[in-house]
Formats: C-alpha cells, structure tokens, sequence
C-alpha cells in the first residue's frame, strides 16, 4: 500500500495542511523549521502510533489540544483505504482504519513497512546493538507475522524471570524454561532472516559503495549452542545481579566488512564466506561509508519484505542529500527508482533535483512556516 493523500493538523508548526503524493518520490523542499520533519513524523504516527523523534505529546502544535493525522491509502485489496490517528495532551489516542476502532497497532504497522532514513542514520552501524536489534526484528516482524507473539513471549518471560531473581522466588525454573523456548526460537527466526537479506544488502551496496564488502553474521546473545545451559551457568551472577545477563535481549549484528580496490565485486558468495580479512565495520569505515551501509541495510530489507510478502515499502528520508557527495546521491536516487517504492523525502536544498532527473513521476513540495504547496 502506499499514501495517495494525507491531510495534518496540529503537528509541531503545521496548523493545517494537506498532500497528494505520488506513487513514486516526493520531495519537500524548504529551510530548516519549516515543518518538513513534521510531515515525516505525522506519517510515523499514522503507522506506528508513535513519533520517531520525542514523546507524542511533544509534537502537538502549541496551545492546541489534539492532533489529527488522516490519509487515503492506496494499492490495497479495495480501492481505497481511510486511516486516522488522533491523539490528545491527556495521552489518550485512537486510530481507526475505515471507521472501525484499530485495536492492535500491529495490524495497522503491517499494512505499510516503513523504512526510515534520519540524519542519524549510520548509527546502526556505529551505534548501540539495540538499533541494530531493531532493524532485524522489524525485518522478521513483517515476513513472519507469527513472530512478534514469539517476542513478545520472550518480553513478558524476561520480566518474569527478572522478578523472580530479585525475589529469589520458587518460580524462577519455570520462567527460565519459557525463556529459554522463546529465546531459542526468536534465534532461529532472526538466523533464518538475516541470511536471506544478506544477498539483497550485498546486491544494494554493489551500487551505493561498491568498494565495500560486508558479511553479516548473528551474536545471538550467548555463548555456546545451548541457551537453557548457558543461563544455568549465569543464573548466580544473575542472582546477584538481579536480572538476565545473556539470552537473545542482549543480541547484536556484526557486520564486517573489507574495503577493495575494485569499483564492482564479480563474485560476491566468495566475499560473503571468506572472513579473512574483513574486520569490524565500525572500526574502519568513515561516517559517510557508514551511512552508504546503512542505506544498504534498509534498502535491502525493503527488498526482502516485498519477495516474501508482496508488500512495498514506503521511505521516510529527512535531510535528503545531506552530508554525502553527488555521486552517491546520483547512486541512492537511482536504486530508489529501481526499488520502485514510493518516498517522502526532505531536504532544504534544492540541489538534488538534478541527482534525481531520472525518477519517474517525482513530485516537488515547498514549505515555508508550515504551509505546503505543490510545485510545477
């Protein structure tokens, strides 16, 4: 599915407003504060019933009481779909798909797989395993459906298990048990995806920064082919610490990656098995190699979510050509065309338009002090 218009009210510095956006690339352009990032957000917030930036109250216009976020959405077994969020500074919120109350948000975020790409974005590759956890279980949550009952299985068993440590109470086996069944299966569903995206990643950053090779390989969060003995092990100095120091919580990806000489690898299977040689990415990439991974990291998975789904994606990219030289801008518009996925896209320059020549069907946006209009 895809956004055919959306309509906004009440979101940081957009009083009121509204977008036909195409199937293909629309690009706002505009000075900082201008309310371009508020766009973005108010998209998040229609899918995921959160902001990607603060808390959601935060981003309700000031001296305002509600914010409304409504869209037509497109591509979908009917013709057209309505969603409407709304939310108000006591904390409470409603969304409702074609006049029906949603009343798991899930339902609603598996419709639309966003991928956002903010400013920060290489920071799944230098930054905390936790952003890198996020991208992968966001990648399995949208081809095995089945899989966030498993997490959340595994969420629930962890605060358990974390209680009885701290209470030294009876039913500290049980919880182990039922942590270690959802943690060995969480395993398995992550292993399974990471391996299948792999070849898309590879295939994506052959164009973004050819002269980069990367392996991706799961820490799953122990040590050891079995998870029940591992926590055996651990569980007096979980005692003592009063919560589960190993299990697939504690889970990262490493990436790493060999710089060639070369402009194209012929033969990527040989790169992907050969680890010698490759070291850890956040060791020795630059921030703007970084950010062509990342790229790939999200590119890819998009791929992967529509071969085993059928289900685009829709990119949410703010700052826009931003940082990076014009080769890899000509490199990311291009495989954006290729992908075929619909994007919102900001930037507060008007340069990359002739990055983009190419896009078919590109839409151009102009904001200034909260007021959009469509320009020719």
């Amino acid at each position: 599915m895809y956004f055919d218009r959306i309509e906004v009210e009440n979101v940081r510095n957009i009083p009121q407003t509204s977008l036909d956006l195409g199937r293909n690339l629309n690009l706002i352009e505009g000075p900082n504060g201008a309310g371009k990032t508020a766009i973005l957000e108010a998209l998040h917030l229609l899918i995921r019933g959160r902001s990607f930036r603060s808390r959601t109250q935060a981003i309700i216009r000031h001296g305002e009481q509600l914010l409304l976020v409504r869209a037509i959405l497109g591509g979908g077994a009917v013709k057209n779909s309505h969603l409407g969020f709304q939310k108000s500074k006591s904390g409470k919120s409603e969304m409702r798909l074609d006049g029906s109350v949603v009343k798991r948000l899930s339902s609603v975020a598996s419709m639309i797989p966003l991928q956002v790409f903010l400013p920060n974005l290489s920071d799944v590759v230098f930054g905390a395993p936790s952003l890198r956890r996020k991208w992968l279980d966001w990648g399995v949550f949208h081809v095995k459906h089945e899989y966030l009952d498993i997490h959340r299985g595994y969420i629930k068993a962890l605060r358990q298990r974390n209680a009885a440590l701290k209470q030294k109470s009876d039913s500290l086996k049980a919880w182990t048990s039922a942590l270690v069944a959802h943690g060995e299966s969480l395993t398995d569903y992550r292993n399974t995806y990471l391996e299948r995206v792999g070849e898309a990643i590879t295939d994506c950053l052959c164009i973004l920064a050819p002269e980069i090779n990367v392996s991706l390989s799961l820490d799953c969060g122990w040590q050891g082919e079995s998870f029940a003995k591992e926590l055996r092990q651990q569980e007096p100095r979980d005692m003592l610490m009063g919560s589960t120091q190993k299990g697939p919580h504690r889970a990262d990806i490493s990436i790493r990656v060999e710089i060639s000489n070369s402009k194209f690898v012929e033969n990527k299977s040989s790169v992907a098995d050969d680890r010698m040689g490759l070291r850890l990415a956040s060791n020795i990439l630059s921030r703007g190699q970084g950010k062509a991974l990342a790229s790939a990291l999200y590119f890819g998975q998009a791929q992967e979510i529509a071969s085993a789904t059928g289900k685009k994606s829709v990119f949410l990219i703010d700052d826009a050509g931003s940082e990076l030289d014009k080769d890899y801008n000509k490199a990311f518009f291009h495989l954006l065309s290729e992908v075929g996925v619909q994007a919102i896209a900001t930037t507060t320059t008007k340069q990359p338009i002739s990055d983009i020549s190419g896009a078919v069907n590109a839409r151009m946006f102009h904001v200034k002090h909260g007021k959009f209009c469509q320009l020719t």
